[in-house]
Order: C-alpha cells, then sequence, then structure tokens
C-alpha cells in the first residue's frame, strides 16, 4: 500500500487493537475486518449468512424488529466498505469507518485537509482514553505498537521526525517503535 498510497514518503502506523475490539461506543467509528473476495465468494458468504438468518428465525423474533433491522442494515454497511478484491489479501486489513450522517459523536471531528493537492473532507478521531465510559488503549503511548517508515528517498529524516512527535506524545520505548523498511524504492518510469 506505500506504493499505492503514500508517494514517496510512505509509513505504515501499526495500532495496538484493544480500542478497537473494546465494547464502547464512544468514538461513532467502527472497525471490521476486511473481507477479500471476489464477487462469487461475496455471493457464497451471502447465501450462508442468509441460510444462518433463516435457521435462527426462532431466536432472532425475540430480539425485537428494530434490533433485527439494525443488525441486517450494519451488516450490509460494513460489508460495502470493507470487501476488496482477494489480490490484496496479504495486507489482512482492517477498516475504520464512520458515517457522521447517521452518528454524530463528540469523540469525531470533521474537517477540509488538503491532500495531494485535492481537498477532501475526513474523520479526525480524538486519541485519548475515557475509562468512565469504557474507552482505553485510544491515547498514542498506547495505541501505537510501531511505525514502519516505508520505501522513501529520506527515510532517515522521515525516522528523526516520527521520533520526535512521539516523544513530544509522551510515547514510550521510541527507539524500537519507529523502524526504517529495508523494501528498496522503485520509482515508477512513466
Amino acid at each position: 500500500m506505500w506504493r499505492a498510497y503514500g508517494g514517496n514518503a510512505g509509513v505504515a502506523i501499526v495500532f495496538n487493537g484493544a480500542a478497537m475490539f473494546g465494547d464502547s461506543g464512544e468514538v461513532g467509528a467502527f472497525s471490521s475486518p476486511v473481507f477479500y473476495g471476489n464477487p462469487a465468494d461475496f455471493e457464497a458468504e451471502f447465501a450462508t449468512t442468509v441460510d444462518g438468518v433463516a435457521a435462527s428465525v426462532g431466536r432472532l423474533a425475540t430480539l425485537g424488529r428494530d434490533v433485527v433491522k439494525n443488525a441486517v442494515f450494519q451488516m450490509l454497511r460494513f460489508s460495502a466498505v470493507s470487501t476488496k478484491h482477494p489480490g490484496f489479501r496479504e495486507e489482512r486489513e482492517w477498516r475504520i469507518t464512520a458515517s457522521p450522517s447517521l452518528y454524530h459523536p463528540e469523540r469525531l471531528v470533521s474537517a477540509i485537509e488538503i491532500i495531494d493537492g485535492i481537498p477532501q473532507a475526513v474523520m479526525k478521531i480524538k486519541l485519548e482514553n475515557d475509562p468512565d465510559n469504557h474507552l482505553v488503549g485510544m491515547a498514542p503511548a498506547e495505541l501505537i505498537d510501531r511505525i514502519i517508515i516505508g520505501p522513501s528517498q529520506f527515510p532517515w529524516a522521515i525516522h528523526r521526525a516520527f521520533h520526535e512527535v512521539l516523544s513530544q506524545l509522551g510515547v514510550p520505548g521510541v527507539e524500537t517503535k519507529v523502524v526504517v523498511s529495508d523494501i528498496p524504492l522503485r520509482h515508477n518510469a512513466l
């Protein structure tokens, strides 16, 4: 993904997953593993889900119509945003998605950022713990497992910058958390 999205200065930020698997809905963003498959794979997975629903009709009826309707809506929503071509399976990606038109949590901040010269609406998540609301593992010191500096012409300048920022944030073990990838840089010849 560095080559596709990182330009000539890409990094990979590896997160500890505790915050993603917590039971707090405080963030208003939700994590989901990516399903890697072609249309036939998706169709087979969908058929398995439909069969499971049909086999559980009696149990589902006890949950109430609104609960079941919301679960089906969320399943379809996550399927739409978390399905990817099987050629990317090696990424083992998780997606964090937010729907500000559906949920309006205070921990998500909308902003307009210019990325590669293109103005874009982005959602930012406040990286802070809130134990009173069962939200833990969000502070940078706990959230960041490591940062891998991707193929770049200037990996050590990027390394130094991340080292400094993480140190200022109080992230422990910065010396071992920021590493430079040994994957060689390939320039696109157009």
